[in-house]
C-alpha cells in the first residue's frame, strides 16, 4: 500500500506584510517582504485504501485532525459542494484525482495565529497529491502560485503569496514584487542566533485575516492617504529589514520590527486588539526590543526580537498573561521547506 507525507512550514512575517497581495503590490514602490519559515509545519498524510474492502473505487476518504471533521468522498474528483473542508476539496478538484485515498491533515500552528498555516496546508496538500498521484514534477515557484490561486478561491478575495513561499522553501528570504511573478531572494541568516532572539506567543484570539486585508485593500484602493502612506513606509522598513538580517545587525531588526508595527496599525482599526497589546507592554518590559502582530493582525499570533540573553524572560513574562489567553509558543526557525516521505 502507498503512503507518503508531506509537510510544509508556516512563518513569521518580520516585515511588508500584506504587500505580497495584488493589487496593493501594484500601488506601493519598490514593494518587498521579508520572511522566516518556523517549525510549526502543516502535515498531509496520503495513503492508499485498503483495496480488499474499497477495490478500485475512487472513494476517498478525508480527515482534518485540527478542524475534528471526517468526510467520505464517492464521486471520483469532484467534492461535494457541501464538504466542510474547501480547501482540501480545492486541491484535489485540481488534480482530477480519480483514484481511491485517505488523506489526513493537521497543523502545528494555532488556527487562526496569523502564521500561514492554511497557506502551508495548501503547499502540503498540493506537493502531496502531486507525488502521490504521480503527477509531472511542478517547480516550487509554480506550486506557491497554484497553491495561492485554489486559497483564493476557497476565500472568494485576493490572497498573497509570501506564505507559499515561505512553506514551499523554508529559510528567510525577501520576496519582491512588481510587473510580473514574485521574486524570492534567500537570506542567508543564522537562523540559530535569530532564534535565540525571537519569541512568538498567541494572543488567545483567533484572527480574521480576510476581513483586515480587505479592509486594507479597500482603503488602498480608494486612495485613502493614510493608508497609501503607510504602506509606503512599510515597503522602506522591509528593504531596511533585509540589510539588517543581511548584517546579522539583529538589534537593529528588532527596532525595525517596532516601526514596521506602528506603520501596521495604521492600514485599519482590525489590526490590533487589547490583547496584543498588552503582550506587547510585558515582552518590553522583559527585555524584548519590539514585536508586532503576525500576518494581518486583530488577534492570532505576536512576534518579538528580544536583547541578547533576554528571550527566557520574556518568555516568562508573557506566561504570566495565561489568564488574558496569551501563551508562548516554542517556534524556531527552519531552513526545510515542503518535505516529502514515502
Amino acid at each position: 500500500m502507498k503512503r507518503l507525507t508531506a509537510s510544509a512550514p508556516t512563518r513569521i512575517d518580520l516585515a511588508g506584510g500584506t504587500l505580497d497581495i495584488w493589487p496593493i503590490n501594484m500601488l506601493v514602490s519598490r514593494a518587498l517582504t521579508v520572511n522566516v519559515a518556523i517549525d510549526l509545519r502543516a502535515t498531509t498524510l496520503i495513503e492508499d485504501l485498503p483495496s480488499g474492502v474499497y477495490g478500485a473505487s475512487a472513494r476517498k476518504e478525508i480527515h482534518s485532525e485540527d478542524q475534528g471533521v471526517s468526510e467520505t468522498w464517492d464521486s471520483g474528483s469532484s467534492p461535494p459542494a457541501a464538504t466542510k473542508l474547501p480547501l482540501i476539496g480545492e486541491c484535489v478538484r485540481f488534480f482530477e484525482a480519480e483514484r481511491g485515498f485517505k488523506l489526513t491533515t493537521r497543523c502545528a500552528a494555532p488556527a487562526g495565529s496569523g502564521l500561514g498555516g492554511s497557506s502551508a496546508l495548501a503547499i502540503s496538500l498540493v506537493g502531496g497529491l502531486r507525488a502521490f498521484l504521480g503527477r509531472p514534477t511542478m517547480p516550487p515557484e509554480d506550486m506557491v502560485l497554484v497553491a495561492r490561486d485554489l486559497e483564493a478561491r476557497v476565500l472568494g478575495i485576493p490572497t498573497g503569496t509570501q506564505d507559499h513561499f515561505a512553506a514551499a522553501f523554508g529559510g528567510a528570504m525577501a520576496i519582491r514584487y512588481g510587473a510580473g511573478p514574485p521574486v524570492r531572494e534567500p537570506l542567508h541568516v543564522d537562523l540559530d542566533a535569530l532564534g535565540e532572539r525571537l519569541v512568538l506567543a498567541y494572543s488567545g484570539a483567533s484572527r480574521q485575516s480576510g476581513r483586515a486585508n480587505w479592509d486594507m485593500m479597500r482603503r488602498a484602493m480608494e486612495g485613502e492617504r493614510t493608508t497609501r502612506d503607510a504602506l509606503e513606509s512599510i515597503a522602506s522598513i522591509a528593504h531596511e529589514m533585509r540589510s539588517a538580517l543581511r548584517a546579522a545587525d539583529l538589534d537593529a531588526a528588532g527596532a525595525l520590527l517596532g516601526r514596521e508595527w506602528e506603520q501596521r496599525r495604521k492600514l485599519s482599526d482590525m489590526v490590533t486588539t487589547p490583547a496584543i497589546e498588552k503582550a506587547l507592554e510585558t515582552a518590553r518590559a522583559a527585555g524584548a526590543i519590539a514585536g508586532k502582530a503576525c500576518g494581518a493582525g486583530g488577534g492570532g499570533c505576536v512576534a518579538f526580537l528580544c536583547r541578547a540573553g533576554a528571550r527566557p524572560a520574556v518568555e516568562r513574562a508573557l506566561a504570566g498573561l495565561e489568564s488574558d489567553g496569551v501563551r508562548p509558543l516554542a517556534a524556531r526557525p527552519t531552513r526545510v521547506g515542503l518535505e516529502l516521505a514515502g
